[in-house]
């Protein structure tokens, strides 16, 4: 009688190990890889893509100019041997918004440090003389500028894509140029490099001018 009990119990029990072992050694294959992403434009600190932001920037402004000057009396062959106007850096400040996904605008002031300014100008002193000839006198001028620009902006942002957000932009505002220091030393020298004596010394006061930037 113990062993027919012991039987009927060992075959109630043996069906529910037997599936027990085939679920174990089942296999399940991993899930597929997930496809590239898309990332919406980088939001505000806020974490949305609708509202208002504040930004800052620093960098270096290559600088590229065009020199002129103007006498009081016709001078003859007058012409810039040589001019330079120094790169600067820049720290810009501005307040904007950003409306939705795509779209942001905002205001910016920019403040660019103060960059050298150094040119070489000439011209033939000899053709005053009678008879002519072909010494020529020059203009040594030095100083610095700075700037300060006001801009309206904005922006089309393109989306992101591996980290890298390109944006189209655009901006119009207000520039003011200072000149605090201009000097200018004069000499005089012959073709043939034989010295006939220093020039005269200037000196301008501190110059602003504007411009639309």
């Amino acid at each position: 009688m113990g062993k027919s009990k012991a039987l009927l119990l060992f075959a109630c029990v043996s069906p529910g190990l037997v599936q027990s072992a085939w679920a174990a050694d089942l296999y399940i294959p991993p899930p597929a890889p997930l496809p590239p992403r898309f990332e919406m434009p980088a939001q505000n600190l806020l974490g949305a893509t609708d509202g208002y932001y504040l930004r800052g920037d620093i960098g270096v402004g290559l600088t590229q100019h065009t020199i002129t000057s103007t006498f009081s009396l016709p001078v003859p062959d007058a012409r810039f041997d040589s001019s330079y106007i120094g790169d600067s850096t820049f720290v810009r400040l501005g307040f904007g918004r950003q409306f939705g996904t795509w779209i942001r605008s905002d205001v910016t002031f920019e403040y660019r440090g103060s960059s050298s300014i150094s040119a070489t100008e000439t011209y033939n002193q000899g053709a005053f003389f009678t008879p002519p000839s072909a010494i020529r006198s020059y203009d040594s001028y030095n100083g610095h500028i700075s700037h300060g620009v006001f801009l309206l902006n904005g922006y089309a942002d393109l989306g992101t894509w591996q980290r890298i957000s390109p944006f189209v932009g655009l901006g119009v505002g207000y520039a003011m140029h200072r000149v605090p220091d201009l000097k200018d030393s004069g000499g005089v020298s012959a073709i043939n490099s034989t010295s006939y004596g220093v020039g005269g010394f200037g000196y301008a006061s501190a110059t602003t001018s504007s411009s639309l930037a």
